[in-house]
């Protein structure tokens, strides 16, 4: 009977907060057309360039994301210092998607410019507390003593704070396999709490009071750093496991990780949907069926016996990747192959880090003079730690991307050795028939992933559903990306803020090593502007006379405002990424040229904005072709049938036998000739258009054509965005986006 109560409450709780959560989110105050709005808020944390900065949300806002927003500033003039308390009015522009936090609560992420301070207003819900301030004072003197490079990492490894680390190096930790040490996560809890304990020995604390004495403290840690779940998870363990040996009774391990996962479910039961909980849970089930001792158990090793703690540490580092790799796939679809060896050589630096950064802000506090006996040597410590994780993650081999759909398969093989392990499955044979039949229905889930894994190195093209309109992304095989148009924007929607950056986001993309625009429709380069504002580009390709319009002079005033290169190109420029070739094959070069070859970045090249204007855009948009191996997909823009049969006569054999072909100006009967048909016999046409548009797109005359030369159509006006997975032997796979 108690656990029916419990299920029910927990239904009607979790129901609840998910409705909450997922309900819209507004803005009060937008900028027409632009999607942008005007927020007035706090900061509850000193605000450096570049960092992921706690913000209250005074007014600007109306719903549930109003709760839980960060903010980045802009590259703009330098605003004043701002600090914690500082009380701003900025205009924001979405980051991630502004519908609702959805299930995980994540946080709505905002970035800032045309920043001005306000007259103080009396804050009572959102602004910051005592608690709030002492940490942002924490964190300023970490910066201060270890300078702006190793200042941040300090932060995320003490005091929970990651949003001031470089991307690029934390995306050097995500390769080596050892992000999760950024993150305060049970291993630095436990670092804390083995300190408490040595400090209490050492102090003459009787060995009954040592227990308490390091749960109190771990406890008030944990609660200055906001009570992170993996820290949480870590302290009432801690306090389990300890409290049983006070006690003299036995703690079950796993008893004590049920007890602690329901403590935090019943403080918010949404953080189930959440991946770092899903990561902290079962890390930390790997490390109780498979990886020895726990660090309570025996808080530090000894010098005498490395060897052993050498074993303990791999089994430890397998268990923990073992029980985890299926929700790193399935949630950022990589996976890293040295993450236990260099977790080995790392997690002594963290253990020494750790402490050695507490102890720095308590000489700090108490005698400031003497601080630098302790910050030169945390210096090293941290130099040293972020050189090796740098290095194993420039590493091209240390890593590698793997589909989403091994989740379920990795899930699959250690549920299999789950149920067949002696000291949990023989116990009740009945369990292993149950947990072999789900391995059975995971791995037949995870086939499409088995297959993809055929040809690790692919290309992937996403053309996505950006309404009527063009989106499409390209990821080479080394995980970098290119854009080439931006989807529509107007009347309150804007494809860049609603489609582009949110797709981009979830797949981790850092920034685009380049965005082209094609030509200068709205319904081509609308959202350039947002995804320019909400992540690093390059530079921007775009056709050389394809000016006079204002959204294109609206993306080029932002490109130019950001520092953004904006580059004129032409038939016969190309860039090659990663083995990807990007050929221009129109409109004719802006300037006179034969074939070149644009650098990586590009610089000094004419900007478009210096050319006239032409009278039909459409006769100039750029037609890409991208080249991997024995792979082309041609993606036309709006070019006409005159631009494609000029092509048929320049080029026959490079679009001879395309794979993929972009159908040209969303399927308007003015596109995709029988000339263009008989010369490439694509195998795959897309049709980028949207539901129920008023052109009529795609037309009729256009799909008979497809029809009658055996091409098989996607149109994303009725079966949503495609992605197209291509090997450099030709064969690809294309399947819905999800």
């Amino acid at each position: 009977m108690a656990l029916g109560v419990a299920a029910l409450s927990g239904t009607w709780t979790g129901s609840t907060l998910a409705f909450h959560r997922s309900s819209p989110c507004t803005p009060t105050d937008p900028d027409s057309g632009t999607g942008r709005f005007w927020v007035h808020g706090v900061f509850m944390a000193d605000a450096g360039m570049g960092d992921l900065i706690e913000f209250s949300v005074l007014s600007g806002l109306e719903g549930p994301c109003a709760q839980r927003v960060r903010v980045v500033l802009r590259r703009q003039e330098r605003p004043p210092p701002l600090g914690v308390g500082d009380e701003v009015r900025a205009r924001a522009t979405p980051l991630s998607p502004i519908e609702g936090k959805g299930a995980e609560g994540r946080a709505l992420i905002l970035a800032l410019d045309s920043i001005g301070t306000v007259e103080p207003s009396r804050i009572d819900r959102l602004g910051p507390g005592p608690v709030v301030r002492f940490r942002a004072h924490l964190r300023a003197r970490l910066r201060d003593r270890l300078g702006p490079d190793l200042g941040p990492v300090a932060e995320a490894l003490v005091l929970a704070e990651r949003g001031g680390v470089d991307p690029a190096l934390r995306d050097g930790f995500a390769r080596a396999g050892v992000v999760h040490l950024l993150a305060i996560s049970g291993f630095h809890v436990g670092i804390v709490a083995a300190a408490l304990l040595w400090i209490a020995a050492r102090a003459g604390v009787p060995v009954g009071r040592r227990g308490v004495v390091s749960v109190t403290g771990t406890a008030g840690y944990v609660a200055l750093i906001g009570a992170p779940p993996a820290a949480l998870r870590a302290a009432l363990i801690l306090g389990l496991v300890l409290g049983g040996r006070w006690m003299d009774r036995s703690v079950h391990r796993i008893g004590a990780l049920g007890a602690a996962l329901l403590l935090i479910l019943l403080l918010d039961p949404l953080q189930v949907a959440g991946p770092g909980f899903q990561l902290s849970f079962l890390g930390s089930l790997g490390l109780v069926v498979y990886g020895g001792r726990t660090s309570a158990e025996r808080p530090l090793p000894g010098f005498g016996s490395l060897r052993r703690w050498l074993g303990e540490g791999l089994r430890a580092g397998v268990a923990a990747t073992l029980f985890t790799a299926p929700v790193v796939i399935a949630h950022f679809g990589r996976l890293s192959w040295v993450g236990v060896p260099t977790t080995l050589l790392v997690s002594p630096l963290v253990a020494l880090a750790v402490p050695g950064a507490l102890a720095l802000l308590l000489v700090d506090a108490v005698a400031p003079g003497l601080a630098l006996v302790v910050s030169v040597p945390l210096t090293l410590v941290l130099g040293l730690m972020v050189g090796t994780v740098t290095r194993v993650g420039d590493l091209p081999w240390a890593w590698g991307w793997l589909p989403a759909e091994m989740g379920p398969a990795v899930a699959a093989l250690w549920l299999a050795v789950l149920a067949l392990n002696p000291g949990l499955g023989r116990r009740d044979n009945r369990m292993i028939v149950p947990v072999l039949l789900a391995t059975a229905l995971l791995a037949w889930q995870a086939l499409p992933g088995l297959q993809n894994l055929r040809d690790a190195r692919t290309l992937e093209l996403l053309v996505l559903d950006v309404g009527q309109g063009d989106g499409i992304l390209v990821r080479t095989p080394a995980h970098r990306w290119l854009m080439v148009d931006a989807g529509p924007a107007g009347a309150g929607r804007d494809a860049g803020t609603r489609v582009m950056v949110p797709a981009l986001m979830r797949r981790g993309v850092a920034g685009l090593e380049a965005a082209v625009v094609t030509h200068p429709d709205l319904d081509h380069l609308g959202g350039l502007s947002s995804v320019l504002r909400a992540l690093p580009v390059h530079r921007v390709l775009a056709g050389g006379r394809a000016v006079g319009r204002a959204p294109f002079r609206e993306a080029l005033h932002t490109a130019r405002e950001l520092g953004v290169p904006w580059v004129a190109v032409g038939r016969g420029d190309s860039i090659t990424v990663d083995g990807v070739h990007f050929r221009v094959l129109h409109p004719p070069p802006p300037e006179p040229a034969s074939s070149r070859e644009l650098p990586v970045p590009v610089a000094g090249r004419p900007h478009a904005g210096d050319l006239p204007d032409p009278s039909d855009p459409n006769d100039l948009s750029v037609v890409l072709l991208v080249q991997y191996g024995q792979f082309s997909a041609l993606l036309t823009g709006d070019a006409p049938i005159s631009v494609e049969e000029e092509l048929v006569g320049l080029y026959p054999d490079l679009l001879r036998d395309l794979e993929v072909l972009k159908v040209g100006h969303h399927g308007s009967r003015t596109s995709t000739s029988r000339a263009l048909l008989a010369a490439s016999t694509p195998e795959l046409a897309v049709v980028s258009s949207g539901r129920g548009n008023r052109f009529g797109h795609p037309h009729p005359g256009v799909l008979g054509r497809l029809s009658r030369s055996g091409v098989p159509v996607w149109r994303t006006d009725r079966r949503g965005g495609l992605r197209v997975r291509a090997s450099s032997n030709g064969d690809f796979q294309a399947v819905p986006v999800r």
